[in-house]
């Protein structure tokens, strides 16, 4: 049976304002991530591998963002630059996850990208989703981790698709630690899509969507063309405004 457009609507809305905080939310997903998906948040980066980790005491780096930010490649390029196994917290969508790492003193890594691109390819992998509540949902995120962003390196879409290595850099020298870069290659590059378009495979029964797969699509950035006037009407010009003010903020 189809779940409505309109719970799923109202299920976003909740979830919004819950990943501000780190209960229930966070203790929900520490039990999923022991007793559903274990080894989830430690494993080599492959199709089974890419779900989601919650942060806990021993998490070696948060990886998170709003979605389509570069969370799916920016994971899988970091486990596949990695000599050993590291315990990632990524992939959950939630702003508590980087509250958390702040206060937790983890190395973390903010993925961040303009609000137009990124809540534009959202609503069309959440075709249930209407322009506004996505919108909503962009300001929710980045307004909760503002207060917490001199503590971590904040990468912009760009750079984690062109230039991941030098994130990982500037990690290693903010935290002091010793992450391996990632080599920024066509053949690293191709190694990252492959582990992803394996994971949507998965998710998809064997068939990869256009439409959803975290990877460049032409079929996509159509679709968004479409969409970019909805998006600068009048109606959003306030809240567009306050998504590129937050966004501007994070990338000074």
């Amino acid at each position: 049976m189809n779940t409505s457009p309109q719970i799923l609507r109202f299920h976003y809305d909740l979830r919004t304002v819950f990943t501000r905080y780190p209960i229930p939310y966070l203790w929900l997903k520490r039990w999923q991530q022991k007793y559903l998906h274990p080894q989830a948040a430690t494993g080599t980066a492959t199709g089974e591998n890419i779900k989601r980790g919650a942060i806990e005491k021993d998490t070696d780096i948060v990886i998170e963002g709003y979605p389509r930010s570069g969370n799916t490649f920016a994971s899988s390029a970091f486990r596949i630059a990695q000599t050993k196994p590291v315990k990632i917290a990524y992939r959950l969508h939630a702003p508590n996850q980087l509250i958390c790492a702040a206060k937790m003193c983890n190395p973390a890594i903010a993925l961040i990208r303009p609000p137009e691109d990124a809540v534009l390819s959202w609503v069309i992998h959440r075709s249930h989703l209407t322009i506004e509540q996505a919108l909503k949902g962009y300001i929710s995120f980045y307004q909760a981790v503002l207060p917490y962003k001199d503590y971590f390196v904040i990468a912009d879409f760009d750079r984690v698709i062109n230039n991941f290595g030098a994130i990982i850099q500037e990690v290693n020298q903010k935290y002091d630690a010793d992450f391996q870069e990632f080599i920024h290659t066509d053949e690293n590059v191709a190694k990252c899509f492959a582990v992803i378009d394996d994971f949507y495979r998965g998710a998809g029964e064997g068939k990869i969507s256009a439409q959803t797969v975290a990877r460049p699509s032409s079929d996509r950035q159509h679709q968004k063309e479409k969409l970019r006037s909805q998006f600068n009407s009048n109606s959003l010009n306030k809240m567009c405004s306050e998504a590129n003010q937050i966004y501007t903020s994070f990338v000074s």
